[in-house]
């Protein structure tokens, strides 16, 4: 992979957990009663008696007092920094090593979306649109339950687990779900889904993310993931998106698994964002 890690976040990036349009509750199954908590930097509470936990992602620090209000048990809280190096009083870092790595892709009006790409991405597109597009396959919106299964007979699954997949389900189902959008490459003549991409995107600050994606393993490996991304980067260039976040990566300490699709992802990103190493406090 490319390693261009940012030094300076630009002053209009705001985390998906940040979002209006993010359900950050999603991330927890409903056994835990996720709530959200906090204004300025929202997070989420979930937990089961005795053990209560609250996290949050921001470089601005969690309002402790503002939290305490509406807290009926006593919490081991997880402040997730992306850029932010100093610790502030009450807080404690016991970890030296980041756990999270995104990759994103600064997309610019006045420059073709795939200016970034790798050469090997830019001819797989090539290909993608002259000999496969429209002719072979075609690219379409899908419902949950067809992604999902679509998604589970894949070899994606097996690799890395259902949790991409568990998550996005509590999402379909929640409040904010009519910001994600589903789309596949479809074989025109067998009808046959070949690969799935699910993203959300923030009108509001300008921003997309990737929750997951799949392919099936043909003997002929076409390229309908890239032309999959292609199609995601071309509708957030027209709808002015800068930010096309490509979700998290693997580093060191993450699951092999991870290694061949961030492999792939790298393909189109430009610049790479390491969190820096969470730090915790109780209250």
């Amino acid at each position: 992979m490319r390693k261009n890690f940012l030094e300076k976040l630009p002053a209009d990036f705001v985390p998906k957990h940040q979002w209006p349009e993010y359900d950050i509750l999603s991330a927890s199954p409903a056994r835990f009663h996720p709530e959200i908590v906090g204004e300025r930097t929202k997070g989420m509470r979930w937990g089961i008696w005795p053990f209560y936990f609250e996290e949050y992602f921001s470089d601005d620090e969690p309002d402790i007092a503002l939290s305490n209000a509406t807290a009926s048990h006593r919490r081991f809280i997880v402040w997730h920094r992306l850029m932010r190096t100093d610790k502030p009083s009450g807080w404690y870092g016991i970890v030296r090593k980041s756990a999270k790595l995104e990759g994103i892709a600064f997309l610019f009006p006045d420059k073709p979306y795939t200016s970034s790409w790798s050469r090997v991405a830019r001819y797989d597109r090539n290909q993608w649109q002259k000999t496969l597009l429209n002719i072979k396959y075609k690219i379409e919106d899908i419902s949950f339950a067809e992604f999902q299964s679509a998604y589970k007979k894949s070899s994606i699954a097996g690799k890395i687990g259902e949790m991409n997949i568990n998550i996005l389900d509590r999402a379909m189902q929640g409040p904010k779900s009519e910001y994600i959008e589903l789309h596949c490459a479809r074989n025109i003549k067998s009808g046959k889904i070949n690969a799935g991409i699910a993203v959300i995107t923030s009108k509001t600050h300008a921003s997309s993310y990737y929750y997951c994606a799949f392919r099936e393993q043909d003997e002929k490996r076409d390229p309908t993931m890239t032309g999959l991304i292609d199609d995601w980067f071309l509708r957030c260039h027209k709808n002015g998106i800068r930010y096309v976040n490509m979700g998290y990566f693997w580093h060191p300490g993450k699951p092999g698994g991870w290694k061949g699709f961030s492999d792939f992802k790298a393909k189109f990103v430009t610049d790479y964002l390491l969190y820096q190493p969470p730090l915790i406090r109780f209250a």
